[in-house]
């Protein structure tokens, strides 16, 4: 420790020196440094990726969950698309990203049943330009939906959510007349499992639920779907990027803290995976290194034109949590195509390396410049960062680890 807290004493040690050299965690200079955070900046823009074009059938939801970031958009938008505009949709996508490209149906919901044939439409007409197509769905009338061969063969990943047990879930996810769903969810799941379709069961945590994952996982073992190979279990932190205090919401470094504390006294609790925990997973494989991993130049695929959101407006986002909020559009697809690349230009790009305050953090190569939309909407600048404390996620990790690391 003596060693790292005064770099030039490494100089008479050279093989540590010299490991940490060839690791990137010293160099000879500042300029150094900076020009190998550049070159790995040019990489991370070389790289190829792929679009997701993300299609809301219908802003109207049948449920009320206490967290919703669309307000009462669910309630007051309740439109179902046109085949008229979902045909203008996919030439906008045509135009867009011709190749390597994606479709997923999100909402509101859009499993509904006054949904079913546009939905169909969707998915011939994605089918029709060999476009694979993912959905969101609360889960409610998935079981209903699946009867139909159209979406047993068009649909390659389902994620549904479950926020607990039945009790708990039901009070976090009703139905607009306040009925629970828990019961509908689990049909769903399981005949959408028996259809050897995959589900990505997403669970939204905070301070209201997160005590009950014990009681989750122990759901999960029973009904035996941890041990399917198209099923995932995945904890996502509720977010906030709207400014509107929820009130059982905790920053993701509470809830990181908290989740790794619990699953080192119950192991059972490995059935989840942290991967929608966006700093935490970030630093967990950082760290461990399961996969390859660079600096996080950018938060989301929205900085860098990796998603076009299309609503019932007639408007594109970049944004899935933007929707309806027409500050954030970036152009139409109905009555016309058209784009507004200004408001792109602010989008895209957005990083860690056009952002003055991050280029001042030590950690923000973790982070990412945190949420555009948060910025934007919290802030009032897309310009800005969004800190949402990487550091103490960081912290909150390395503390669950210590003994693992001093063992070694």
């Amino acid at each position: 420790l003596p060693l790292l807290e005064d770099p030039d004493a490494l100089v008479d040690q050279p093989d540590i020196y010299n490991a940490l050299s060839t690791r990137g965690y010293l160099f000879p200079s500042r300029a150094a440094e900076e020009a190998a955070l550049q070159k790995l900046f040019a990489d991370h823009n070389g790289n190829p990726r792929p679009t997701a074009f993300v299609i809301c059938p219908t802003y109207a939801c049948n449920l009320r969950c206490v967290y919703c970031f669309e307000g009462t958009l669910t309630s007051e938008s309740t439109r179902v698309l046109s085949t008229e505009e979902v045909d203008l949709i996919f030439d906008a996508i045509g135009r867009l990203a011709p190749e390597n490209a994606s479709v997923l149906l999100f909402g509101g919901e859009p499993f509904l049943p006054r949904t079913k044939s546009i939905v169909e439409y969707i998915l011939a007409s994605a089918a029709k330009r060999g476009l694979t197509v993912d959905a969101v769905t609360n889960g409610v009338h998935l079981a209903d939906f699946l009867s139909h061969t159209a979406y047993r063969t068009s649909l390659r990943e389902i994620q549904v959510t479950v926020d607990g047990p039945a009790a708990v879930h039901d009070i976090r996810r009703p139905k607009a007349g306040g009925q629970g769903t828990f019961t509908d969810i689990v049909n769903s799941i399981d005949r959408a499992l028996a259809l050897n379709l995959h589900i990505r069961m997403r669970v939204n945590v905070d301070r209201q639920n997160v005590g009950h994952l014990v009681e989750l996982a122990d759901f999960i073992a029973l009904k035996g779907w941890h041990e399917k190979e198209n099923f995932v279990a995945l904890l996502a932190p509720v977010e906030d990027h709207t400014g509107r205090e929820l009130e059982y919401r905790l920053s993701e470094d509470k809830l990181a803290a908290a989740w790794l504390k619990l699953k080192q006294r119950h192991p059972q609790l490995n059935i989840f995976q942290s991967r929608l925990f966006r700093n935490l997973d970030h630093i967990i494989t950082t760290l461990a290194g399961e996969r390859q991993t660079g600096p996080r130049f950018q938060y989301c695929e929205s900085n860098y034109l990796g998603c076009y959101t299309f609503g019932t407006d007639g408007r594109i986002y970049l944004c899935a949590e933007a929707i309806g909020d027409q500050g954030t559009t970036v152009g139409t697809y109905y009555p016309e195509f058209v784009l507004d690349d200004e408001r792109i230009d602010k989008w895209n790009g957005r990083s860690i390396m056009t952002i003055d305050k991050c280029r001042e953090c030590s950690v923000s190569t973790l982070c990412g410049g945190g949420c555009a939309y948060a910025a934007l909407s919290i802030n009032g600048s897309i310009d800005e960062p969004h800190c949402n404390g990487v550091l103490e996620t960081l912290h909150a990790y390395l503390e669950s680890i210590k003994d693992e690391l001093l063992a070694r």
